[in-house]
């Protein structure tokens, strides 16, 4: 009995644990449909951590090319995503240093709103 508690401890000791807010991003990334001008890349081990390119098609940024990196914290989704322009642009939506600031992604976060919205708001 007492060899298979100690088999039992190692066991758990050995399996890797998996946060909520990694099967979360992995889930919500699995359920993505493409957006029209948007391309997302990501390892398939490491969710967390995505990869965006924002091409828009019309507008005062018609035809031109934006990079953005979302990195999801430990707190996902009770906490949203953090979103970082890495092109320097002019937008009321982009502070100096790159970060994105929508409501959505601050006072009117809710645990409930996928990365798929998030994307097509961005």
């Amino acid at each position: 009995m007492v060899r298979l508690r100690k088999l039992q401890k190692t066991q758990r000791s050995m399996s890797p644990s998996v946060s909520v807010a990694y099967i979360r991003s992995k889930r919500d990334l699995e359920e993505y449909e493409p957006i029209e001008g948007v391309t997302i890349s990501y390892e398939n081990d490491n969710p967390m951590h995505i990869d965006l390119i924002i091409r828009p098609t019309e507008g005062f940024y018609a035809n031109g090319e934006f990079k953005f990196t979302c990195d999801i914290t430990e707190e996902f989704p009770n906490k949203s995503p953090e979103f970082k322009c890495l092109n320097k642009i002019y937008h009321p939506n982009i502070d100096l240093e790159g970060h994105v600031c929508l409501n959505i992604l601050r006072n009117d976060w809710k645990p409930t709103l996928s990365l798929q919205l998030v994307f097509a708001v961005s």
